[in-house]
């Protein structure tokens, strides 16, 4: 046996190895919860303008537009019905989504509403808006992009960016727009940067500016310390209360800077208070990769190994076997047994099921009466407790 040199072994170009990249924004996100009234507290988790995008390195890559967003369980409600009942659920309406290659594109255009998102295997986006661009550039409304890409030249980029305006009771909110990106090299370094721009706020009356920094308020900027003490009651009226969110990030993430507005409401047909609490100009951006490490080289000597100064050659030669050399054997060989007959193949019965198709016109209704008689169930349980606790009384 002859072993030849090894060739040279290769140097392998410097590359990002494994990423992962998630860019999302939501111009508004809006939280409902009923305390101490039914086992489940929180009844509303959504809002809109929603986009969001993701891409890695495994070869995902999708991206959705929501606008309302009633949350992920929610859109996937319908599918989980269908698998379950083997009937066919429509989808949300108000949800475009694409996947890499089966669903590259989708949109939904109304005049003045877009849903739109695109997934390939180098980029996914998601944008999602309400209103329109005038002819002078100015936007009226609410818009929500998220976008990843990953460049040829090692570079994955994750960005988001929300724009809205808000009139909500005595609080007046126009020109907020808020970003977030993630820019990470080659290397693994990556860069964070956010921001957080509004053109007015104004809450009972009171202009209040609003910084990277936190609040403004007549020339008096309150820092992030002062979140806990006295911001809470400086900008409250009533029930209503505004609260500035500093930005945070990790070392491959980032979210931005944004208001959150809590106030409590009266439900009239339950009687139980509410608490709504309105997230306002959140984008985040995520990026995170692994740097591909360069194989060692390794290389054989190019002549045979050298043991204490003497060559050993690497040709050796089989010893020769005699007519004797091995003992003649004999064996029986083993039997083999009988087949085994199959048995007949028996007649199977199939059931099919005939599809039943669902309009969203009747779906979402029923679904709003089933709430409804929930509610009223509960409520018709509280009253008769009550009344229970008065004749023991």
């Amino acid at each position: 046996m002859l072993i030849a040199p090894a060739p040279a072994a290769r140097a392998e170009a410097p590359g990002r190895g494994a990423f992962s990249g998630t860019a999302s924004a939501d111009g508004i996100r809006v939280g409902l919860a009923i305390p101490n009234f039914l086992i489940i507290e929180n009844f509303v988790d959504g809002g809109g303008p929603s986009a969001q995008a993701t891409l890695d390195s495994l070869g995902t890559s999708k991206a959705f537009a929501s606008l309302p967003y009633p949350g992920e369980t929610a859109v996937a409600l319908p599918g989980l019905v269908g698998t379950l009942t083997g009937k066919s659920i429509p989808g949300y309406p108000f949800y475009v989504a694409t996947t890499s290659p089966a669903t590259p594109d989708n949109h939904a255009d109304q005049p003045g509403y877009h849903l739109g998102s695109h997934s390939d295997a180098s980029s996914s986006t998601a944008a999602a808006q309400a209103g329109e661009t005038t002819t002078t550039g100015i936007e009226t409304g609410a818009f929500s992009t998220a976008t990843v890409t990953a460049g040829s030249d090692g570079n994955v980029v994750s960005e988001s960016d929300t724009r809205i305006d808000l009139a909500l009771g005595a609080i007046r909110l126009s020109g907020l727009e808020s970003t977030a990106s993630v820019l990470l090299g080659p290397d693994g370094k990556a860069t964070h940067r956010s921001s957080l721009r509004v053109g007015t706020l104004s809450f009972g009356g009171i202009t209040i500016g609003v910084t990277d920094q936190g609040l403004v308020l007549g020339g008096l900027t309150l820092q992030m310390g002062d979140l806990l003490g006295g911001l809470g009651r400086m900008l409250s009226l009533g029930d209503t209360v505004v609260k500035f969110l500093p930005a945070t990030e990790t070392p491959d993430s980032i979210l931005s800077a944004g208001l959150l507005i809590t106030t409590s409401e009266q439900l009239p047909v339950v009687g139980h208070p509410a608490q709504v609490s309105i997230t306002v100009g959140r984008a985040f951006a995520m990026a995170s990769a692994s740097a591909v490490l360069p194989p060692a080289a390794a290389s054989l000597p190019a002549g045979p190994p050298q043991y204490g100064g003497a060559s050993v050659p690497l040709t050796t030669a089989p010893p020769a076997l005699g007519g004797d050399a091995l003992p003649a054997t004999s064996a029986a060989a083993p039997s083999v047994p009988a087949p085994v007959a199959a048995p007949a193949a028996q007649p199977l019965t199939v059931v099919r099921r005939l599809p039943m198709t669902v309009s969203s016109l009747t779906l979402y209704p029923i679904v709003a009466l089933a709430a409804v008689a929930v509610l009223a169930s509960s409520l018709a349980y509280r009253v008769r407790k009550k009344e229970r606790w008065t004749w023991n009384s």
